[in-house]
């Protein structure tokens, strides 16, 4: 649940400083931060796969009957 959050939030951060006219960013650290944005993506994608989520379920709370 953590890397999902993570990745996804990571990510949508990513994008606002690479789109931001005037962030004061310069070009080189946009072009940076895009490639690592796309790395950060593509955790998202893989995180929120079925077969993941399958194998990592949440635990039950304690107390909560089903």
């Amino acid at each position: 649940m953590r890397i999902r959050t993570i990745s996804i939030l990571g990510t949508i951060g990513i994008v606002l400083i690479c789109v931001a006219p005037d962030s004061g960013y310069p070009l080189w650290m946009k072009i940076d931060q895009g490639v690592v944005g796309l790395l950060l993506a593509g955790v998202a994608v893989l995180a929120t796969r079925h077969a993941v989520r399958a194998a990592f379920p949440k635990p039950a709370r304690p107390g909560k009957l089903g």
